[in-house]
């Protein structure tokens, strides 16, 4: 089983939506503000530690579970729910969130 990938260019929109510039998402999940760019724009991923982190920043800005993170649809690129196959594979940001 594949699971859908993860949506980036909206949850990158998310967090220009909660005013913050790509710049600034760049230096919490340690990378260039081009690179932030790219996954908003060129359809290019961030790997997986930096995406992990992006996760966790989208999360705790937007306050919401990782489990409501959008992923690309199977036929397009309209952003949909986590599917229930995937979320063995996914915890909740809550937890780390915990030490706050």
């Amino acid at each position: 089983m594949r699971l859908r990938p993860i949506d980036w260019p909206n949850l990158v929109r998310d967090l220009e939506r909660a005013r913050m510039t790509s710049r600034r998402i760049g230096e919490i999940v340690g990378t260039s503000h081009a690179a932030v760019l790219a996954w908003k724009n060129l359809g290019k991923e961030p790997g997986h530690y930096t995406g992990e982190r992006v996760i966790t920043l989208w999360c705790a800005v937007t306050g919401n579970e990782r489990s409501g993170i959008y992923l690309e649809s199977p036929v397009s690129s309209n952003a949909g729910k986590l599917g229930a196959h995937a979320e063995a594979h996914v915890t909740s940001c809550a937890s780390s969130r915990e030490g706050d």
